[in-house]
């Protein structure tokens, strides 16, 4: 939706996004970002024009030499730092064509570099036309040290900004699943939506899915294979474009406090 809303008032979105896997390539949200800044039509003369852009930077992207695709991340603290600061120049250097809005998703699963250079960019960014958003799950067993480190880093950063998003109220979940299934279910079906999805909007879309392909008496199975109250939907497991069953539904719903 911001992106979307962004995008209506002619900025350019670069999007990255941190999975929750060991196999992703270290720095690979920034990596995603510089890829998109390679194919943005106003860089391409300034990219071709022997620009200024740090060795570290184009091993680690080729595409903003105009080199073959490649993955090859810093060795040694110093690279690393070069590798910080030619990515700072090149994104002021873009905003500077046309402001910029960069999303960075889900943070928490990031590599430690990854999340080092996004401190040190909070302080370096903060003269340009850039809007920098990063989403990070608020969970405390999620929290590693580099997580921890971003965020007193964030802190300390007076340009920077910690929006906390809760779920929604339960008027507001009713009303979303109202617009989401056929007929109005009943309040009973309502309250119990809200209970296990905590009003978060993504699980109460998964549920009133479940809820209109296999019946509201699903609802009931979903509660008892779940963990006692308060139920929470965890963001880890339910995902994916088809319905979800009972079963992977009760494997997402964990007890937060």
């Amino acid at each position: 939706m911001l992106a979307a809303s962004a995008r209506r008032r002619r900025l350019t979105v670069l999007t990255g996004r941190a999975y929750e896997s060991d196999t992703a390539p270290a720095f690979w949200p920034w990596v995603q970002v510089l890829r998109a800044i390679a194919r943005l039509p106003e860089m391409t003369a300034w990219l071709t024009a022997d620009a200024p852009i740090a060795a570290e930077v184009v091993a680690l992207v080729p595409e903003l030499g105009g080199r073959q695709p490649g993955h090859r991340p810093p060795e040694s603290e110093a690279a690393r730092f070069r590798l910080f600061d030619g990515v700072a120049t090149i994104l002021k250097r873009a905003a500077e064509r046309q402001p910029l809005v960069i999303l960075l998703d889900d943070v928490h699963w990031a590599d430690a570099a990854s999340l080092r250079l996004l401190g040190l960019l909070a302080t370096e960014i903060a003269d340009a036309a850039l809007l920098l958003i990063a989403t990070c799950r608020d969970v405390e067993s999620e929290r590693t040290p580099a997580v921890a480190e971003l965020l007193g880093t964030l802190a300390r950063a007076p340009a920077c900004e910690w929006i906390a998003l809760g779920g929604l109220g339960r008027d507001d979940t009713d009303a979303l699943v109202a617009r989401l299934l056929a007929a109005p279910p009943s309040s009973a079906v309502n309250s119990t939506i809200h209970e296990l999805t905590a009003g978060n909007p993504f699980f109460v879309h998964e549920i009133a899915r479940l809820v209109a392909t296999e019946g509201a008496e699903a609802l009931r199975e979903v509660a008892d294979m779940s963990h006692s109250p308060p139920r929470r939907v965890c963001a880890t497991r339910c995902a994916g474009g088809s319905p979800i069953s009972r079963p992977s539904v009760a494997s997402c719903c964990a007890s937060r406090p």
